[in-house]
């Protein structure tokens, strides 16, 4: 994902970093922003995961500035259930997205 401000945090060279990318991804594909598969979404977040070294705090950080932090928890408590937290899933839009991951089987 290209950012149009360079200098917000989570850019590298303009371009963001894996942690601000899943996070704005996921949110604008769930809430209808972007034209993107919800399951296109759930498999993306699902690799990167599984195959980048991905920064916890830093996503977390990023998922609470875009108010999110519990839904991206959830998320990431589903794709690795060893992950140190107590998530409640009762947002319909983290309900729908591990939906798609279930479905797709991305755990």
């Amino acid at each position: 994902m290209i950012r149009e401000f360079p200098e917000l945090c989570g850019n590298i060279n303009g371009i963001a970093c894996y942690e601000r990318a899943l996070v704005d991804l996921y949110f604008e594909s769930t809430r209808k922003r972007i034209p993107y598969p919800k399951e296109e979404t759930a498999r993306i977040f699902s690799m990167v995961l599984r195959s980048e070294r991905i920064n916890l705090t830093r996503l977390l950080m990023f998922a609470s500035r875009r108010g999110i932090k519990e839904e991206i928890k959830a998320i990431v408590k589903f794709v690795e259930p060893k992950f140190p937290v107590r998530v409640k899933i009762k947002n319909k839009y983290v309900k729908e997205f591990i939906h798609s991951m279930k479905r797709g089987k991305l755990r």
